[in-house]
């Protein structure tokens, strides 16, 4: 599935925040669980590789907004937990 059309498919499904990082994180971005909300990342049509659970989406935005400004670096600040 070409990017555009995962990346429209994911909005509809209640993803946000997406971005095609072009690294090894694939298609990154945020999404609300039961208890937190996360930055998921290698997003496919299926599946996701991890994710960083925040307490907020606050939270969670502004980590993927500082880590994007990094190129998605190492990983995003201040999660709680990595899942994955």
């Amino acid at each position: 599935m070409e990017n555009d059309v995962l990346i429209l498919y994911l909005l509809s499904i209640g993803y946000h925040e997406l971005v095609d990082t072009e690294t090894n994180s694939g298609v990154v971005g945020c999404f609300q669980f039961m208890y937190t909300h996360g930055i998921v990342c290698g997003i496919t049509k299926d599946f996701y590789n991890h994710r960083y659970c925040y307490h907020t989406r606050l939270d969670a935005v502004s980590a993927l907004r500082d880590w994007q400004e990094i190129d998605f670096q190492g990983e995003p600040k201040d999660f709680i937990k990595r899942k994955g």
